[in-house]
Order: structure tokens, then sequence, then C-alpha cells
């Protein structure tokens, strides 16, 4: 399929709508050249900058020579806008920065730069130019109030810029055990206490290193060359919050083309680049010189820069073969194309970042420092102390030799330390199993086989997916990486003891949905191809989670046949017996019924567990009415199956969420789905799939509260607190009345919406608006919705007078599948969730919706995801900003719907209140 930039798009309108209404092609016009309109194959077309030339002569720093340490990072910065030169072709690299200086690069890496730009003086000790910067580094959480104080204009320190740094990457802060990469410096007792957990990952991923081996030199100063290399080492992180894209490849030809652009004679260089996408045209051009007085095109090119020659200049850098790597921006305009070293490295050596199956990545801090991604080739060996291996098995911090073909990880060996018997070292203080239970401060993780319980305090931090959670966001099935406090190690049993004391956690890290089950299948075996590693199925559906009354709806997207990879990790069962998957080639197996789970493994389904039905299965949509663990077996509601027991053994697939669980977790009162076969004069379970949505509220609600929806009518505001009256809470998808009076606490971080006046989207206010408008004593038939933390309220959703409570109201679940633009000239969202379903408080049960996917306007609704409220600035939102980006794809959304007090008819529902889960 044809693709092109939005600069070509506009230009290939106004070409062919002139050929079509005149019939004729603009004089001395030969055919469109492909960056001209036609379509090249799967190209896509960018064109250079109009400033591309002021660009280039911004950085040829004339103090800066070809073997300079920094020349690189400085002509990259520079290059982006995030480090200007001083001047007369100087960039004074030795040049020591004060705090506005450094303040100003960062927020300008952040894409903040123009909020910056646009307000006004703030009262901070800092230059003029600067307020704007420190207001915004106040806005990201990069200082607080009382460090917004500080004097600016003086020299920065080490310590203040790692601290900045790691704020603004969102580095997770290392406490106690975690805290390592210190250590080995003898002045790391000079760091602040408070600065300390903040310094140690910026160390620890190599994006600021010491003075020397031994010395961090926490309140030394900071030149203009080593700020160049720090926001250099960062950029990769914080470049797409500036629309910039990076992207690699390899010129295959460079054509020099003589055209017209808009009507008007160009001189144009096209250079065709082959990337794994298929391949772009970056077209630089000239105007030619117009005889008659008219204003021809603009130029349009960027900087070119040589990593191995150091040379800066134009596209006359560029020749065939050369291997490149080029920045796009928002506007899909080149404006950086720098030319890689011929030799291309055949490994990349390093500490493991992220190593992301879905998006097929690896991230790699290389020997350097720098950040590399290394794409994932479509077979990747994995060793592990010389075992083979998986990716699953590959965790952060490990130190990795990757080797590379085609620019793409090949093979992957890491090498972790063997430990003594009844020594840990640290490079062990890492456990890995799957989430047991979680408990008011200890959780239990199912490893190798054997149960292990650690507690954890409030210190101890939570992460999925690279953000931060709390503990109430950990759920039964998560697979865990516990880091243990240092000096932790597994105690010998005491007199008396049964078990030894549980270890303390420092940090939690939970993997992502590529660890998940994404898909359950139903087909016919056709073949099993030991060689490809594929499993071939006939006729095979995809299960989805709709209704239960018409089983024929539940498999949907049946395909003749159907491939699946499989491997070592892959189990097999045949009633209950696990068998090899070599065994799946005999003849006996060929044309059974079987059902397949499944996740993403670089794009592909890879199943995880397969069971060879012995007999016909049937499907059960019901609710369990009772649990016997010790004999493994429930039974169902169903009054045709009361007498009937469902059983269990290893062979059955036990799913919550996409996690898997054992059938320990199997509750009454659960809704679920069961493939089962007829056993005796009972069933045996082949899957279980738990359907009751996971909703965001601690084990006991009395207890210990996650997030809670609640509703009531303002009754009085101070500056920390609001009182509610006639207030109810919806916990557990049932409403409970609070009484005649609510108090809750305000912050600074609580976000209100006002969508009183039906508009969308709704209207961002400030507290001090909410006081001056809604804390009056006259104020009449005024109500909010809210979603509150234990007792703090995160987010305020402002609504018209209506009933209270209201008396149209529907709890509902779904899963986000895709998020989708609204038009150039509107903020509006489409959000479309699949999986829906709605709580029906009168039976207490999950119904699931018969639509297979249903579309949510949430511009008048208040979203919290992770148990946080985005923050936008007023400024922000009245240029458009979208309080929606916090969502992605994947998310499993919980909202509450009330009758729209706005339009036409009472009982149409729209969302009020939406908390986002990330998967």
């Amino acid at each position: 399929m044809f693709r092109v930039g939005k600069t070509v798009k506009r230009r290939l309108v106004c070409v062919w709508l002139l050929v079509f209404v005149t019939g004729v092609f603009p004089a001395g016009w030969s055919g469109p050249s492909p960056a001209l309109g036609a379509e090249s194959g799967s190209n896509l077309t960018y064109y250079g900058i109009t400033d591309g030339g002021s660009l280039r002569q911004g950085v040829q720093f004339n103090d800066v020579g070809t073997g300079y340490w920094a020349r690189d990072s400085i002509v990259r910065v520079a290059s982006e806008g995030l480090l200007l030169g001083e001047g007369d072709g100087r960039f004074q690299p030795a040049k020591t920065l004060s705090r506005q200086e450094v303040i100003a690069g960062l927020i300008k890496a952040m894409g903040m730069e123009q909020e910056a730009l646009l307000t006004t003086s703030v009262g901070a000790q800092a230059d003029p130019w600067a307020q704007g910067f420190i207001a915004q580094a106040k806005t990201a959480g990069l200082v607080d109030d009382k460090q917004a104080t500080l004097a600016w204009i003086e020299p920065v320190s080490r310590q203040e810029v790692a601290v900045w740094l790691a704020k603004a990457l969102k580095l997770t802060p290392n406490y106690g055990g975690e805290r390592r990469s210190l250590a080995r410096f003898l002045d790391s007792g000079d760091i602040e206490a408070q600065a300390a957990p903040w310094v140690d990952p910026v160390v620890e991923q190599k994006l600021m290193e010491g003075v020397s081996d031994r010395a961090f030199d926490p309140q030394g100063g900071v030149t203009r060359a080593q700020l160049a290399v720090i926001l250099d080492k960062a950029d990769p992180i914080l470049r797409p919050t500036r629309g910039i894209t990076e992207q690699r490849g390899k010129i295959e030809g460079i054509d020099q083309i003589t055209g017209f652009d808009q009507g008007y004679p160009v001189n144009q260089t096209q250079v065709r680049v082959a990337n794994p996408d298929g391949g772009d045209i970056l077209v630089f051009q000239s105007p030619q010189r117009m005889s008659d007085g008219r204003q021809a095109p603009l130029d349009r090119s960027a900087v070119v820069y040589s990593n191995a020659s150091k040379r800066v200049g134009g596209t006359e850098l560029l020749k065939a073969g050369q291997e490149v790597r080029y920045l796009t921006d928002s506007q899909d305009e080149v404006f950086f194309i720098e030319v890689m070293s011929q030799s291309s490295p055949q490994s990349v050596s390093g500490t493991i970042q992220e190593v992301n199956e879905a998006a097929g990545r690896l991230v790699i801090n290389d020997e350097q420092g720098l950040p590399t991604i290394i794409p994932l080739g479509e077979s990747v060996e994995v060793e592990v102390n010389g075992q083979p291996s998986s990716l699953s098995d590959l965790l952060y911090g490990q130190g990795a030799e990757v080797s590379l073909a085609d620019g793409k990880a090949a093979a992957i060996k890491v090498s972790v330390p063997e430990p003594n018997p009844g020594y840990l070292p640290p490079e062990q203080q890492v456990r890995y199993g799957r989430v047991v239970e979680v408990g008011e401060d200890t959780l239990r993780l199912l490893e190798d086989g054997r149960e292990v319980e650690y507690t954890f305090t409030p210190f101890t931090t939570f992460v999925r997916n690279n953000e931060s959670i709390v503990a109430e966001q950990v759920r039964p099935g998560d697979m865990a990486n516990v880091y243990l406090e240092d000096g932790l190690t597994p105690s010998a049993l005491r007199p008396g003891q049964i078990t030894a004391d549980p270890l303390q956690a420092a940090r939690v890290v939970l993997e992502g949905p590529a660890a998940q089950v994404v898909n359950i299948y139903r087909g016919i075996l056709q073949e099993y191809l030991p060689a490809s590693g594929n499993l071939v199925l006939k006729g095979a559906g995809e299960y989805h989670q709709g209704s239960g009354q018409y089983q024929q709806s539940n498999w949907i997207n049946q395909k003749p046949l159907e491939r699946f990879e499989v491997d070592s990790d892959t189990q097999v069962f045949v009633g209950g017996r696990e068998i090899s998957l070599r065994e799946l080639k005999r003849p006996e197996y060929k044309g059974r019924r079987v059902y397949a789970a499944t996740r993403n493994d670089y794009g592909e389904q890879q199943v995880v567990h397969l069971a060879v039905e012995p007999t016909l299965t049937s499907v059960f949509y019901d609710q369990i009415r009772r649990v016997n663990y010790g004999e493994s077996w429930f039974r169902l509601s169903d009054v045709n199956l009361y007498d009937k027991r469902i059983t269990w053994d290893d062979g059955t697939l036990v799913l919550h969420d996409g996690r898997l669980v054992g059938p320990s977790y199997l509750k009454e009162d659960q809704d679920i789905v069961v493939l089962a076969s007829p056993f005796g004069s009972d069933y045996r379970a082949s899957m279980v799939m738990v359907e009751t949505p996971y909703y965001p509220s601690g084990p006991d609600v009395n207890s210990r509260k996650y997030l809670r929806f609640i509703c009531g009518m303002i009754d009085d505001l101070s500056v920390d607190q609001i009182k509610l009256e006639d207030a109810y809470e919806w916990t557990k998808q049932e409403r409970v009345s609070l009484g005649d009076e609510e108090y809750l606490s305000l912050s600074q971080e609580t976000q209100v919406i006002d969508s009183t006046d039906g508009s969308s989207p709704a209207t961002l206010i400030d507290l001090n608006e909410l006081y001056t408008s809604w804390g009056s004593e006259d104020a009449d038939n005024q109500y909010a919705y809210l979603i509150v933390y234990g007792n703090q309220v995160l987010a305020v959703n402002l609504r018209n007078g209506g009933s209270m409570p209201p008396t149209s109201v529907r709890f509902r679940a779904g899963r986000i599948t895709s998020i989708k633009p609204g038009s150039s000239t509107s903020t509006r969202v489409d959000i479309v969730v699949d999986q829906v379903k709605d709580w029906v408080g009168i039976s207490n049960y999950w119904q699931l919706d018969d639509s297979t996917s249903v579309s949510l306007d949430l511009d008048r609704a208040q979203v919290v995801r992770s148990g946080r409220p985005d923050q936008p600035t007023l400024l922000e939102f009245e240029n458009g900003y979208n309080r929606l980006s916090v969502l992605k794809q994947g998310d499993q959304l919980y909202w509450l719907e009330v009758s729209s007090d706005d339009k036409d008819g009472a009982d149409e529902l729209s969302p009020v209140l939406v908390m986002a889960e990330p998967r």
C-alpha cells in the first residue's frame, strides 16, 4: 500500500486537481516524480525543512573540533534545538551552567518549550526568559514549591541535574536494598538523603557517570558539553513527546531531478532509503532562478552529520550504501540525518533495560552507557549460563551479549552468577514467580512449585509496564520479579518454626501483557510441523466473550486454516494427561477438536496451553455455586446442571483476565465460561475462564480501599476539603449510602472538570475557580461525581442538578480495542471497547453484552488511569489538550453511566466517571 507524508498528500491533491480541471500538465512537466505525487511502492516521502540551511549553519561550531570528545552529542542536541550555540559560531563547551539553563534544556527535551515561552513571570529568582521554564518544571513535577524558590541564576550541581533528569524520564527511585549503583562512589555519603533514590537509577542506567571510578562529585558543576551528552542519552526516551520520530535504513540510491513544485521549477535531490518497513524517500530541493521575478518555493534541506568523519554538511555527504538514521518532526519533515559508521557492529554488549516481545524490541545500555534499541529477529536464540532459554527469562539489569544479523538481534547470551550454598549474592536478590495472593502487607508467589511469602512496606515500589502502581493493583496470576532488601537472605528455621521468616521486598516489577494469554481458539487439529514449530488448525475460531445464550456466536473469525507457533514451553494435554509435542504427530490425534490458549510472540500467536478433547466438549456460561478444593470439583447454578460436578486436574487451564491462575482461585459466585467433556456421570473441565472483571478495589473495602466512585450534593468547600451531603458510593458494583455528611480531602493534584453546560469536551477548572463558583452558600442544586483513593479526591466531575442519587445508573466494564482521533478540527477521540459487561445490581452478577464492541464518548467524563489523573495545565487544555491521551489500547475500563442531563430523553446514559487499568 502506498503511504505518503502529510505535506506530500496536500501537494498531491493540488497537482491532480489541476490536471483534472484543465486536462493538461504544467508547462515543462514530464510526469510526476515519486516525491511529487506518484505512488512509489510502499515508500513514505519526507521533505526537508524550510529552514534547513539556517539550522545547518547554526551547528557549525568553530570551538568544537572534529576530535572533541563530545562533538557527536553537541551536534545532535543542537540540531534538535535542545542546546543552542552562544553566537559567533561558538558553543563554549567548557562553560559552567546555571540552574535555569539546565532546567530550560530539560523542559525543551520534554516538549514543553512552547508552554514555557507563553508563561509570564512567576516570581522566581531567575532571568525573565527563564520564568516560564521554571513554571513548567513545577507543572511536570521536576521541582516542588520549595525548590522553585532557589536562586536559579546560580551554578547547578550534578546532584540537582541527576534528580531532575530522573523525574523527567519518570524513572522509579531506588530505595534501601535497591540502591547499589552509588555504593562504588567514596563520596556517595555527600549526596543528600532525599536526592539519593533519584540519583541512583540515573547512574544505574549510565545516563550520568562519575567524575572518576570512585567519585560522583554531587556538588560539582556541569558544563555545556556535559549537559549535551546527558541530553543526548535521554533524548531517545523523551523524543516522542516532541513529535519527533527516529528511523534507520540503508541508502539504496540518490536521484537528481528537475521538476515542479506547485508549478515552480525546482532542483531536487531524492534519497531512497530501505528500512524494515519497506523504504522511504527523503526529498531536498532548491528553487531555480526565476526570470520573471515570481516568488520561488523555499529551500528544503536538513543537517547531515557523518559520525565517522565528524563533518556537518548537506546532501553532498550522502552516498549509496550508507547506513543512516534520520529524524522527522511532527509535520513529517526530515531535519537531521546521521551517517553511521560503515562497519556495522556484529554484536552489542551491555545491560538489559527492556525486553518487549510485543513491540519486537530489546533495549540495551551499551558499554558507552548509551541506550541502544535493537529490533528482535524472527527467531532469537537465548542462552542463560549456557542453557537454552527464552526471552521471558531475561530480566532488567542482566548483563548480556547480543549478536546481530541485518541489524536485528539474532542471539542473546546472559551469564548469571550461580549462588554458593547458604549465600545469596546481590545478583540473586531477585525472585521470580506467579502471584498467588496479595494481603495487607504480604505477597505470596508460586516459585518452582512452592509458595514463598514476602512482606512489603509503604516504601516498597510496584511497577507494571514502566509505570508505578500501588499494591492493590497487583492481581493473582501476575508474573512478578521481587527485588529483596539488602542483606535479607533466606533465613534458617529457628527452633519451633515451621516456615522461615518472610523476606522483605524493596521493589516488585510485574510483567506486561506479552506474558499473558490473549486469545482462546477452537479448531480441528490438521497437522503439527516440528521443523517449523507450527501447529495447523482447520476451521479455527476465536472465542469472543459475548452472550452465553447463543453459543454459536461465541466463536468468531473462523478461518479454513490457521497456523500457530509452538515451542518447548507449550503444554499439551489429552484428557487431563500431559503429553509431549512430538506425540501430536500420532495419527489418532489428527482430526480431533482442540482448544488453544495463545499469547503474542513477535506479533504471532504462540500456543502456551493446548487441550486435545477425548470426546465432544460442551460450553457452559454460568456462576459457580459451590467449590470443593479437596476433591477438585465445583458445581454451577444452572438448574439443569445442579447435581453435576465439574472436576479439574493438572490439564485444566484456569484463566482470569488473561492471567494463568490455579484452580484455588475459583470462588463461589464467580461468572465463568467452562469448556468441559462428559466424565462418567459428571464433567471434566479443559478450560475455565473467569468472566468477573477485576474491580479496582481492595479485598476488604471496610479496611483497605483503592479507588472509589462517589456522588453527592456539594454542601461546603475549603482549601483542602469538600463536604458532601446525601453521598453515595458504588462499592464492588453496589450503591451504598454514606450518610447525610461525607468529608473528603482535596489537594493541588485534584483534577476538576465542569460538564454542567453540556459542552464537549468538558471544561477544565482549577481549585480556586471551584471554590469561587461552587463553594458559595447560595449555590443550589449542585452535585459532583468523584473518583477517590481512600479519602483523597483524585478527580471531580461537576454536573447539573437532578435526582440524587440518579435514578438511571449503569455500571459497566470492558477493554479498549482502539483509540482513534476525531476530525482535525475536533479534540474528540473515539474509544472503542469490547468484552463489555453490565453489572446487574438486583441479581449481583455481570451480564455479558451481546454487542461485539461499543464506542464511548468520554469528552464529558472524568478519567483516572493507574490510580492517577492526568495533569494538563489550563494552557494546554485551552489549546486543545486531549485529556484522554492517558488511555492506552488494551486498558481495562470500569465506568459509571448516568442519565444525560443536557440532552433530550432522560433515559440516555453517558459516562461520568472512568477508571482505567493497564493490562
